[in-house]
């Protein structure tokens, strides 16, 4: 969930992250292709309320994209490579600093 309007989900089938609105059927936009060819993306993570998305995979790389709410579209940003096995399950922490 990015806030109470707009939500994001992965598709390991088709490998592509898909944006939604609240009450609509079908997405508004699909970013295809996020991890490598034949990889699967398996999980994705973000904070409410912000534009950072982030989104892990079969093939063990952690990328990272923006929610521009302007265009109603997702732009990757980032990746993270080298990590073994599966990024199956992603959560992003709220740590108050000092």
């Amino acid at each position: 969930m990015i806030n109470n309007h707009f939500f994001v989900t992965g598709s390991h089938s088709d490998n592509a992250l898909d944006l939604w609105i609240m009450n609509k059927k079908k997405p508004i936009f699909s970013l295809k292709n996020c991890h490598k060819p034949g990889s699967w993306l398996l999980s994705t993570a973000s904070v409410k309320s912000s534009d950072l998305i982030a989104s892990g995979g079969y093939d063990g790389n952690v990328n990272f994209y923006t929610f521009d709410k302007n265009t109603k579209s997702i732009l990757k940003t980032h990746s993270l490579s080298g990590f073994d096995g599966c990024i199956n399950a992603m959560k992003y922490s709220h740590v108050k600093g000092t």
